[in-house]
């Protein structure tokens, strides 16, 4: 018989079977030798109690990403509690979000077709205001720059103008669609109209039969000295035109040579060295020798009315001024009395005051 103690008890040689075989797990192809290392598991992977198996987490959509994930005490939703209220929200019963993302795709394209949306405005009557038209109007950010531009050009407004914050919140109260632009841009855009206005000039200039030209050289305040030449003609429909031409910088020391070398530059740009009436020009001595310079060069082609004879005209403002400037110089120490007296009273008020009183 055998000894009692000498035999292993069940529990024993469970113990030992348990200890002395290796276990060997297999997860998803993957095998682990030994149980109590941790076994990485991926982010999209979690583990159920029940079987000890695992399975894929569920994607979260980007729909839940825009609901707040905290509750009203402070703890954080779940994604399943997140999707319950919104559709609790939408009054919409169901597992799935599908609708709202439809839904967010299609507010995403309305947005952008928004931008093109016309708007409706009401045209006033010109003769009764208070009556009118209702039309379409989409506003335009190029049409608007371009009209920054004619209203910079025709008053000489300088280019930071636009970056003002006055004229800024001017054009945002007129409409809330206006992009504000740098003076760069102003300046860029000011340079485009000038040469739309220029192809536009030399088309109208082409079906011109005869042109007059007057020029001038004047100073500007920052002592640089400019000559402007300007055209007057009659267009196609019979009315008065006038535009300049040429705006250039004519450095000292000038000649007739000089002036007329700024002329006939001007007079091929625009295709007109042929089509010249008369030139009227101030009684300066270089102007003399200016236009008896070009008579001759443009007398080769033989364009030139009446062989010339009318070409040179002599400025009447210019006479005229030269004849007041002479009668002058007769009171001119009556002029400089009155101008110290006028300067006297104006330096304190007590005196202007007393003027006042003795003058009424």
């Amino acid at each position: 018989m055998t000894n009692p103690e000498n035999m292993p008890t069940s529990g024993s040689s469970h113990q030992q079977s348990v200890s002395s075989s290796p276990v060997t797990i297999s997860i998803f192809g993957a095998t682990q030798s030994n149980p109590s290392n941790p076994i990485a598991i991926d982010d999209d992977q979690q583990e159920i109690a029940e079987g000890g198996l695992f399975e894929k987490k569920k994607r979260k959509t980007k729909i839940c990403s825009l609901v707040g994930v905290q509750g009203c005490n402070g703890e954080r939703w779940s994604e399943e509690s997140r999707v319950h209220s919104l559709q609790g929200k939408a009054g919409i019963s169901g597992g799935t979000t599908t609708h709202f993302k439809r839904h967010l795709d299609g507010w995403t394209r309305r947005k952008v077709n928004l931008k093109s949306h016309k708007m409706l405005n009401l045209i006033p009557s010109p003769v009764n205001k208070e009556v009118g038209t209702v039309s379409n109007f989409q506003y335009d950010q190029g049409k608007m720059r371009e009209s920054i531009a004619h209203f910079i050009l025709m008053h000489e407004h300088p280019f930071t103008i636009v970056a003002q914050e006055g004229f800024n919140l001017m054009m945002k109260t007129s409409t809330p669609h206006f992009q504000g632009i740098s003076r760069a841009t102003a300046k860029n855009d000011c340079m485009a109209v000038y040469e739309t206005m220029k192809i536009k000039l030399k088309a109208m200039l082409k079906n011109v039969n005869k042109i007059n030209l007057t020029t001038d050289l004047w100073r500007s305040n920052q002592q640089i000295e400019y000559m402007v030449v300007t055209g007057h003609f009659v267009d196609v429909d019979w009315k008065l035109q006038k535009r300049v031409l040429s705006f250039v910088n004519v450095p000292p020391p000038r000649g007739g040579v000089d002036i007329v070398d700024a002329l006939f530059k001007c007079m091929n740009e625009w295709g007109i060295e042929n089509k010249i009436y008369s030139i009227a020009v101030d009684n300066a001595s270089y102007n003399d020798v200016a236009i008896r310079t070009l008579k001759t060069t443009l007398s080769r082609t033989k364009k030139l009315l009446l062989g010339g004879r009318l070409f040179h005209v002599r400025c009447c403002a210019h006479i005229l001024n030269l004849l007041v400037q002479d009668d002058l110089k007769v009171v001119e120490d009556i002029i400089h009395n009155v101008r110290e007296s006028v300067k006297f009273v104006k330096q304190s008020d007590s005196r202007l005051l007393k003027f006042s009183e003795i003058v009424k």
